[in-house]
């Protein structure tokens, strides 16, 4: 009777606990096609930054297929990113943790993380699908540029070849 009691009073808190996502997409920002490349010998010891500036955010032309301005902009969140490796016989598993940072095209490091991938599996094959996060890059994002930093934290072992990468990214836009 008390396990079932306990477990009534378990789901409750559960189901209590549960809300609605209230955002509204409006529509995505996407970035196709950015390629980097990930030179031989790394070693385990430093972090590497593959910096992509400046990127248009394209993000005015949206609002006025939308008919919206940006006080209509309740954040703009991240949605996916994908890291893939062009040479169908390399793999990324040497990678351990991977961060995506954005930041204003003037700014000397970007500090904003929107995507990350912590620890990259060991079976992750050409391909990285990173976790969005939970960043609003409304601020940085409704400019007409902005920087972003594809991050290799730390490497698993020393990388083998150079490595030709191809990288996408999108947000979502929400009321």
């Amino acid at each position: 009777m008390k396990i079932r009691l306990y477990g009534l009073a378990v789901l409750m808190l559960v189901l209590s606990t549960c809300a609605k996502d209230s955002r509204e997409k409006l529509f995505e920002l996407r970035f196709n096609n950015l390629q980097f490349t990930i030179p031989a010998g790394l070693n385990t010891f430093q972090s590497y930054y593959f910096p992509f500036s400046p990127l248009a955010t394209n993000i005015q032309p949206q609002l006025d297929a939308f008919n919206l301005t940006a006080a209509d902009i309740g954040g703009i969140y991240p949605a996916y990113a994908r890291i893939t490796a062009l040479d169908n016989n390399i793999d990324l598993n040497f990678i351990d943790e991977v961060s995506i940072r954005i930041c204003g095209i003037n700014e000397a490091n970007c500090r904003l993380e929107v995507f990350y991938l912590e620890p990259v599996p060991f079976n992750a094959g050409r391909e990285l699908r990173l976790q969005p996060g939970l960043a609003d890059g409304q601020s940085i994002l409704l400019d007409e540029n902005f920087k972003i930093e594809v991050v290799l934290r730390r490497l698993r072992n020393i990388s083998p070849l150079s490595i030709d990468c191809s990288f996408e990214f999108g947000f979502e836009v929400s009321r």
